[in-house]
């Protein structure tokens, strides 16, 4: 099954950063992280690079990860580039200062393996940077005329899955606002029906995390 961001109309509805928000919120992303000069990160799940990108041009040591050739082909024009898997990441263990992961973590199977994953290559108190769906009134699914987005954990399963995979919620921002415009956008785009969307059971948010062990 093709997930959502392959859809044909996708990035045109929605842009090359493909998620709620945008680039403008990729870059609030980044600059809540405090990466120096010279730190090692990851971009995991990168498509096309902007966030890879965005921590190239701050002098940050940044390496994209996708398993989309199509996608690794365009994060290469802006960075170095690695293809992988988020359950088996080809990078030692505690080699990494941090980590960013745009609209991929709850996409996973199994967040919690991929948690433990990221853990693993970061260094103790390595930050991990997300941004991503959460649920509502018990959340449910978000139908699209392709497929179909997993239900998203509400805020408290989200703090103790964070927990689980070895990780300790240090901030977190709701940007709900920008997920009722990227549906709008994807409405008018014809990539959903106005029927299949609904935002009043979903949002969008922001998290900070450190790396509570260096090794899982």
């Amino acid at each position: 099954m093709a997930l959502p961001y392959e859809h044909p109309l996708w990035s045109t509805a929605l842009g090359e950063s493909l998620h709620p928000g945008g680039e403008s919120l990729s870059r609030r992303l980044v600059e809540l992280c405090s990466f120096r000069k010279g730190d090692h990160v990851l971009d995991a799940g990168c498509g096309p690079g902007v966030t890879l990108g965005i921590l190239i041009e701050m002098g940050v040591d940044a390496v994209g990860l996708d398993t989309s050739c199509h996608f690794l082909e365009m994060a290469a024009e802006r960075g170095p580039v690695v293809k992988g898997e988020l359950l088996s990441l080809p990078f030692g263990d505690g080699s990494l200062d941090g980590a960013v992961a745009e609209c991929v973590l709850f996409l996973q199977d199994d967040v919690t393996r991929v948690l433990r994953e990221l853990s693993r290559v970061l260094k103790k108190d390595g930050l991990l940077a997300v941004t991503d769906l959460f649920g509502k009134e018990g959340g449910g699914s978000l139908k699209e005329g392709h497929g179909r987005v997993r239900r998203a954990p509400d805020l408290g399963e989200i703090e103790a899955i964070f927990h689980e995979g070895g990780f300790r919620v240090e901030t977190f921002e709701d940007h709900s606002c920008f997920l009722r415009e990227c549906a709008a956008k994807l409405v008018w785009a014809g990539v959903m029906e106005g029927r299949e969307v609904r935002c009043s059971t979903r949002g969008y948010g922001l998290w900070l995390a450190k790396n509570r062990n260096k090794f899982l």
